[in-house]
């Protein structure tokens, strides 16, 4: 029953997030071609660029900071915490 609920929230919060994603761009591309003038495949293009160039800019940062604390970063991972 649970394995069934989780299929469904997985697959739900998957279709929300392409439609915002979806949004996004629209709005994004709307946005920059009324701000700016440029055209709809001018827009389309920056609006896609920047998110490419930041997902790449996080994928090197988390890359280094996960090497860097790779030994500390789950060494509590197995005890118990109690909640007072």
């Amino acid at each position: 029953m649970l394995n069934k609920l989780w299929e469904v929230s997985v697959s739900a919060t998957t279709i929300r997030a392409g439609i915002f994603t979806t949004g996004h761009f629209l709005i994004d591309i709307l946005v920059i071609s009324w701000i700016t003038g440029a055209t709809i495949g001018t827009a389309t293009t920056a609006s896609l660029i920047g998110p490419i160039l930041n997902g790449f800019w996080f994928w090197l940062i988390d890359r280094w900071w996960s090497q860097k604390h790779a030994d500390s970063e789950h060494k509590d991972d197995n005890k118990e915490f109690l909640i007072n």
